[in-house]
């Protein structure tokens, strides 16, 4: 079996380490998981940032307030942002929820704004487990899985393999320590980075794009926390290889020291998640990366003998029939699919109920709503009109009556990109996309699901 070794600061593959610096490539994992602790620690605006499924749309969260009725045990919602979902959702059920954030952006930046009923703690997903004794309890993530470890594997001719990246810069730019101050302008059609002391003096070392990606390859990355996070900004992925690793080795990787019991449930879930993998060979998806929740998964176990009902909501998959990518970056933030079909699986292992649904299906089961995300009506147009703000716009201003009529607080052209569009409305209007010949294929493909575990 494939073994690991020390590499920096870093657990990796033998084969991976024993390669130059430059050209080394890290597990594409590894690499998220940094971006995302370094992405979720930023000081600079971090709020400018962030946005999740529930930001500025109460719908969803009124859909869980109504499928909550009846339900006494206490409520906590893990994640970070600026908790709409919880403000909405405590609103309508008109009790306490309890709220854990795992990132800084939020506790620095936005807990005068927290209402009185919704408290706020700052505490990691990875402590939640044991650090609430709650018993019965209902946990909601909202946005929380696409964001933390996750292993990207794919099989190609029959061996399993993980993926490996190269993070790059977009440009020459320089950035000053995390003490420093950098602002972005522009400067003959290019942003640059125009980098001055804290103190003024000139002093505070900065960093060029090279020496920043140099930081990376050698595997130090607690180096990377002295950086001021605008370098984020400016990171990209532009290639990413297949390395043969075989599916096993994840549990020496990320499961070390778990009792034994664990190895059951571990064997199940990678001989299902192998069944996966099968299942694209031979196809048009063959070599498709799927996804390894390992975070969710390692909560499931931990919360399998609690009386507790958890609601995920995110964007992903439930069949490796929907083809989604690999991975998506935003301002450093790297994002992936989450596989709802696996985490499924690993729920009714232990013996939970669940209940797996597209958030529109979620919101008509409860509300009697048939609705659709407004950014999956852009996501059905060309790319022209997600990237150009008066195209975007347009759309937004034609659309946002019917919007209107299913809110009772005012939809603005701010927020009516986050609100969601009567079914009918959205789709008469693709259809007449379609007529005059903007897209080939009208279907809405919507990719945020909802799935419910419970005892």
């Amino acid at each position: 079996m494939t073994g690991f070794t020390q590499y920096g600061n870093l657990l990796v593959p033998e084969h991976l380490a024993q390669q130059p610096v430059q050209s080394s490539p890290i597990p594409l994992s590894l690499w998220q998981l940094k971006t995302n602790e370094l992405y979720y620690n930023r000081d600079d605006n971090p709020l400018n940032h962030l946005g999740t499924l529930g930001d500025d749309d109460p719908l969803l969260p009124r859909a869980l307030a109504k499928d909550l009725e009846g339900r006494t045990a206490p409520i906590h919602e893990i994640g970070p942002g600026n908790f709409s979902f919880a403000t909405e959702l405590a609103r309508t059920l008109d009790r306490e929820i309890q709220t854990h954030d795992y990132s800084n952006t939020f506790y620095r930046h936005n807990l005068d704004n927290i209402p009185d009923n919704v408290r706020f703690r700052k505490r990691s997903f990875q402590q939640f487990p044991s650090e609430v004794a709650d018993d019965p309890l209902s946990v909601v993530c909202v946005e929380l899985l696409d964001d933390l470890y996750t292993e990207f594997f794919a099989m190609q001719e029959g061996r399993t393999g993980i993926f490996a990246v190269q993070p790059q810069m977009r440009g020459d730019a320089f950035f000053p320590t995390r003490g420093g101050y950098a602002r972005q302008q522009l400067l003959e059609g290019n942003f640059s980075v125009e980098v001055q002391s804290a103190l003024g003096k000139g002093g505070e070392q900065t960093y060029t794009a090279q020496q920043v990606v140099d930081v990376i390859g050698s595997g130090k990355w607690d180096e990377l926390d002295n950086i001021h996070p605008s370098f984020l900004n400016w990171l990209e992925i532009k290639h990413m290889e297949a390395v043969e690793f075989p599916l096993e080795g994840v549990l020496e990787r990320y499961w070390e020291g778990m009792p034994e019991a664990f190895v059951p449930f571990s064997e199940a879930v990678l001989s299902r998640f192998k069944e996966q993998l099968a299942s694209t060979q031979g196809t048009e998806r063959d070599k498709q990366v799927l996804h390894l929740p390992v975070s969710g998964l390692k909560f499931l176990w931990n919360m399998h003998e609690r009386d507790v009902r958890v609601d995920f909501f995110d964007y992903g998959y439930d069949s490796t029939a929907l083809w989604l990518g690999a991975f998506s970056e935003y301002n450093g933030q790297i994002t992936a699919p989450v596989n709802f079909e696996i985490l499924q699986f690993a729920a009714e292992h232990f013996g939970f109920k669940t209940t797996l649904e597209k958030n529109s299906a979620f919101i008509e089961r409860t509300l009697g709503v048939d609705s659709v995300g407004m950014k999956y009506v852009l996501k059905t147009l060309p790319k022209r009109f997600q990237e150009d703000d008066t195209k975007r716009h347009a759309v937004w201003k034609a659309l946002m009556p019917a919007v209107q009529a299913l809110y009772d607080d005012k939809v603005t052209i701010k927020n009516v990109g986050s609100r969601r569009v009567p079914r009918n409305h959205a789709e008469a209007f693709l259809e007449e996309a379609h007529k005059q010949g903007l897209i080939k294929d009208p279907t809405i493909k919507e990719g945020s699901f909802h799935l419910t575990i419970y005892h």
